[in-house]
């Protein structure tokens, strides 16, 4: 069941759409970059606690 809604996110990142909306670490009116990018952000940022400076290194890459 969580899986649809992951895949849809995944699927519509192929198109790179604009945020409109703050996502993770991005502004509204950015590309959207691929869904990998936001997994693994967020899950070594958060869950790993490596912080703002692994996201800054990251986006840097």
């Amino acid at each position: 069941m969580l899986i649809c809604p992951i895949g849809l996110v995944f699927f519509i990142s192929l198109f790179s759409p604009k945020w409109h909306v703050w996502c993770s670490s991005d502004p509204p009116g950015t590309p959207m970059k691929p869904a990998a990018f936001y997994t693994i952000e967020d899950i070594a940022s958060v869950d790993f606690m490596h912080g703002r400076e692994y996201r800054k290194t990251l986006h840097e890459r």
